[in-house]
């Protein structure tokens, strides 16, 4: 009886044997028992390794190749992040492997579980005065916690503006990125709000507040009022100046023999058909 023993390479194992013409199965040693003339020899094969992908969350991954794969095979593994993540590294067998692209690309050498690890962006956001603004406080939360202009956010927060203008100052507008903001900014009817909130952020922004001196407008009634005669309470000469939101009283005395009352005429609109109108 002879010993026959194998040393395959490294990744290489017995496929079989063969004794005499005949394929036999054995592991790295075979006995065989010598009777007449014999040949034997060996044949080797790569190994087969197990490639297993494990799917991250917020995000997919495919490989070129699972399952059983040949020793010393290349395989591409590539991660798609789900919207508003981004691959942050990939785990090899429990060990953090970092690439520079969305791609890792490994040469199986041994049993290998890969699995991709996604992050949630983070997004710059600044914030402060207009350049043409008065001074004025404005601070900025991200659910609840204070934030400071410059720092990041999470993809999809919301981010609360709060600004705080001096004595009688006012909002005139908001701008995002430099474009004004058409639904909060002031106009003839609606006032521009104190506190601004940018919904979904999902990419950076610059968030800017216009504060200006409190408009002052004035009022005047008509010097030619046919069968009676208006006042303003307060005002002189049939003129006062009012600040924006400030409000006036005007007061209508008819002529003798003359009762009150048709219309207010407010800037060419019909206002009330009361005696007293307040603005």
């Amino acid at each position: 009886k002879v010993t026959f023993t194998a040393t395959p390479e490294e990744h290489y194992e017995v496929d079989h044997w063969t004794v005499g013409g005949q394929t036999q199965n054995g592991g790295n040693t075979l006995d065989v028992t010598v009777v007449s003339n014999t040949t034997v020899s060996v044949t080797y094969k790569l190994k087969q390794y197990s490639v297993d992908l494990t799917q991250g969350a917020n995000g997919t991954a495919r490989a070129t190749q699972t399952g059983s794969v040949n020793a010393n095979t290349d395989v591409t593994f590539t991660a798609t992040p789900a919207m508003g993540y981004h691959l942050k590294n990939w785990l090899v067998n429990g060990e953090t492997r970092k690439t520079e692209t969305n791609s890792l690309e490994l040469t199986i050498t041994g049993d290998t579980r890969v699995q991709p690890v996604f992050e949630i962006d983070a997004l710059t956001v600044n914030y402060g005065l207009a350049s043409d603004s008065k001074q004025a406080r404005i601070q900025a939360t991200v659910n609840g916690v204070a934030l400071t202009s410059g720092s990041t956010v999470p993809y999809g927060s919301n981010v609360t503006f709060t600004v705080t203008p001096s004595g009688t100052d006012m909002v005139d507008s908001w701008s995002v990125n430099g474009q004004v903001d058409p639904e909060n900014k002031m106009t003839e009817t609606k006032d521009a709000e104190t506190i601004y909130t940018v919904t979904n952020v999902t990419s950076s922004k610059d968030i800017q507040v216009k504060v200006i001196d409190r408009p002052n407008y004035t009022v005047t009634v008509a010097d030619s009022i046919t069968n009676g005669s208006v006042s303003i309470v307060g005002g002189e000469n049939g003129t006062i100046t009012v600040p924006r939101n400030g409000s006036v009283t005007l007061k209508a005395t008819a002529k003798d023999v003359y009762h009150m009352f048709g219309s207010w005429i407010v800037n060419d609109t019909t206002l009330t058909d009361e005696k007293s109108a307040e603005l």
